[in-house]
């Protein structure tokens, strides 16, 4: 299992405990958070790090955590601490990135790692294929895939102007709603940022997307002056 599938999978079952409501699971996650700042000034920002703390929350608490699980599924298998645990963090990691400034920026650089390692020759190649066309075609996924490889690039204006217009041709084009929300962001036009990836969140129902959402709040605010 790849280093960052164990360690979300470490935190799942921290933050096994359901019967005992939201108490605990502030519990475990302030625990956590309290662990990973202090951890973070001797080791820096890191997967690792965030892992290390983890892994002294399941020791501190493993009875409270196993005995939870067995009420809720009749047993302490990792396939039930897995399952309870990931409906719980689901509903409260939208909660850690308010609450847990260490948290907020772990999963910020954890998204624009998507970004990094790619190799600028093969996109550019790449992007010089969609440009050979002496008329672009009116295709909302053809102004997408350019419009990602804009991004890519480090183009956001480029990016934003394909984007745009991929939503024009297709409302409900979710991903040129997200990568637009992405180069909104990254352009630090936060409103707007906000409302596509609300849209995605919304048409999808996938809570990484309301992270996404809250991250970009935090973002807003701080850039208002408010350090929450």
């Amino acid at each position: 299992m790849p280093r960052s599938a164990c360690i979300c999978f470490l935190l799942l079952l921290a933050l096994c405990s359901k019967g005992q409501g939201d108490t605990l699971a502030q519990k475990f996650s302030k625990t956590v958070c309290d662990c990973f700042g202090e951890t973070r000034k001797q080791k820096g920002l890191s997967e690792d790090a965030f892992g290390e703390c983890i892994a002294q929350v399941i020791t501190q608490n493993n009875d409270q955590v196993m005995r939870e699980c067995l009420r809720v599924y009749g047993d302490t298998s990792e396939e039930s601490a897995y399952k309870l645990g990931k409906a719980l963090f689901d509903k409260i990691k939208i909660g850690l990135v308010d609450d847990c400034y260490d948290f907020f920026i772990l999963m910020d650089s954890l998204r624009y790692s998507a970004f990094t390692g790619l190799n600028e020759d093969s996109l550019k190649k790449e992007l010089k294929w969609f440009d050979s066309k002496i008329k672009a075609p009116d295709s909302s996924t053809f102004y997408t895939d350019r419009g990602i490889l804009k991004l890519q690039l480090k183009d956001i204006n480029g990016a934003c102007h394909d984007l745009e217009k991929a939503v024009r041709l297709q409302e409900d084009n979710v991903a040129a709603r997200l990568f637009r929300g992405w180069a909104m962001e990254m352009k630090k036009e936060y409103e707007k940022a906000i409302s596509d990836f609300q849209y995605v969140a919304e048409v999808t129902d996938d809570p990484d997307y309301e992270m996404m959402v809250a991250i970009v709040k935090r973002k807003k605010r701080i850039a208002q002056g408010n350090t929450k």
